[in-house]
């Protein structure tokens, strides 16, 4: 689903008959507890890692044409959004210039991070973020332009890793079992939540975590 997604985008054909791959396949499994006559003596949780966004090409955000490259000692593309390393000195120069022409996305000194990402004290981030808004992708000229003589350059393709609180981004969780209240609707969770009530069931005792404690309740028996 993840490989199909990012190819051809979330709502394409080809991602349906990839769900439809994995369904059948959860089907297969669901259909071997029933005949073992332990169906009902298992938990089962599914997740997904993220959601997807479609974007094509045409709407890139091309940023080393924002500032000087030279600048930098390392620039780590991944499209969704991009860390850089600026040489020594060399910061607010990257950063004003790419603040007076960036547009559809925004730039981010780390400190500067939303709280509610928790990055700010992450040790291998970069002192300089470029997020994109929600269908935009940052790449650099260079890299724009081999696109653009591929094949398929304006197709629709799928990405994630935007902010976390868009839609397209929530992922998915299901679950069923002795300890899970049948027809409950869990609402909102996080993904570091989930980790808590695998503990709860294997009566194992967490170590210290980012989830709350109080899905455990919410969700469990």
């Amino acid at each position: 689903v993840d490989d199909n997604g990012h190819n051809f985008g979330p709502l394409s054909p080809e991602n349906r008959q990839a769900v439809m791959k994995v369904d059948n396949s959860l089907g297969r499994f669901f259909e071997g507890l029933e005949k073992r006559g332990i169906a009902d003596l298992v938990n089962i949780i599914l997740v997904s890692d993220h959601g997807m966004s479609p974007y094509t090409n045409r709407g890139a955000i091309v940023l080393d044409e924002m500032f000087d490259p030279n600048d930098a000692e390392r620039i780590f593309w991944t499209g969704e959004f991009t860390q850089i390393f600026p040489k020594s000195g060399r910061e607010d120069a990257i950063y004003d210039s790419i603040k007076k022409k960036l547009r559809n996305a925004k730039i981010y000194r780390k400190a500067d991070l939303p709280k509610r990402w928790r990055l700010q004290n992450a040790s291998r981030l970069s002192p300089l973020i470029v997020v994109p808004e929600e269908g935009r992708f940052i790449t650099s000229r260079s890299r724009l332009d081999r696109y653009v003589k591929q094949s398929g350059f304006d197709k629709e393709r799928g990405a994630h890793g935007f902010d976390n609180r868009l839609v397209n981004m929530r992922a998915f969780f299901a679950a069923r079992g002795p300890r899970f209240e049948k027809g409950r609707t869990a609402g909102k969770i996080r993904s570091v939540d989930v980790y808590n009530v695998m503990c709860e069931i294997l009566g194992v005792r967490p170590a210290a975590n980012d989830g709350d404690r109080r899905v455990v309740k919410k969700l469990l028996r």
